[in-house]
């Protein structure tokens, strides 16, 4: 594939795919108290999103070294598995679901702000300001992601909205990326 061909995939799906997730991560943070069925699959579908996204990355962006592609391909699949695992979950046992989503999703988001550190330290293609961007973002997801397993105070509702807030940087880092392209 030629390699224009693969930067336009590479830059719409960063800026489709953030977009989506940003859309998504807001709609979750908004309505919390609606049914937890709509927010479940609101949720699945963003991780699966995610999914997608990193994938499509692992793929397409040929600045990235091997060990940055394949660290996007195992986490694009892990949020691809956790996807479905939500949409399955809550289609047979809502209550239930509930707390496997804020650990797999959580779970996920810890893993990918430990990504986005280690790209944004040892990708040099990128702008220097974003690989900082990314560094900052990837410590505060790390930080989300342990309140929400450490604080045992956290009801459901509260541990979705720090979720949403983690997967609403993973979105706009993406759509910053899709914004100001990935060469310096």
């Amino acid at each position: 594939m030629k390699e224009d061909v693969k930067q336009k995939i590479l830059t719409s799906s960063n800026i489709i795919f953030g977009a989506l997730i940003i859309i998504f991560s807001i709609i979750v943070m908004t309505f919390t108290v609606a049914a937890v069925i709509t927010l479940l699959f609101i949720l699945s579908i963003a991780i699966i999103i995610i999914g997608l996204a990193r994938l499509v990355n692992a793929y397409a962006n040929d600045e990235l070294d091997t060990s940055g592609k394949i660290a996007k391909f195992i986490t694009a699949i892990i949020a691809l598995i956790f996807g479905v695992i939500v949409i399955v979950n809550t289609a047979t046992s809502p209550t239930l679901t509930v707390e496997i989503l804020i650990i797999l999703v959580n779970s996920l988001l810890l893993i990918i702000g430990f990504v986005r550190i280690y790209i944004g330290l040892a990708t040099k293609e990128y702008y220097k300001g974003y690989r900082g961007f990314l560094v900052l973002f990837g410590i505060v997801m790390i930080i989300l992601s342990l309140l929400v397993f450490l604080s045992p105070t956290f009801d459901n509702t509260t541990s979705i909205i720090i979720v949403a807030t983690t997967m609403l940087l993973s979105g706009i880092a993406r759509f910053v990326l899709g914004i100001i392209g990935i060469k310096k």
